[in-house]
């Protein structure tokens, strides 16, 4: 049963710096596990996306990507399809192996 914060000031205050650690370590380690599965050119849009949040339309421009479609960003389609492949690494990355160790 959920209980209000307010009621376990003594436990969530002794978690402050912990869980944030795990989580930039987790965060690191997912990086590098998917610097592994994939390629230069995909571990290059995954990184301006994902490491250095850049917008999307900033990236498609980046990597030379084009529209033939009028009102279409450029470079939509393919970092569409991208998003979607590095979830599905990420999501077998995080079930496969343990970065919160």
């Amino acid at each position: 049963m959920p209980v209000p914060l307010e009621t376990h000031l003594h436990e969530t205050q002794s978690m402050h710096g912990h869980g944030l650690y795990q989580i930039e370590n987790a965060e690191k380690k997912l990086h590098e596990e998917m610097k592994k599965a994939l390629n230069a050119r995909q571990f290059t849009i995954y990184e301006m996306l994902f490491i250095h949040n850049l917008p999307e339309s900033e990236v498609a421009t980046e990597m030379g990507y084009r529209t033939t479609e009028k009102g279409r960003k450029a470079g939509y389609k393919q970092i569409k399809n991208l998003k979607t492949q590095f979830k599905q690494k990420a999501e077998h990355i995080l079930k496969t192996k343990d970065i919160f160790l």
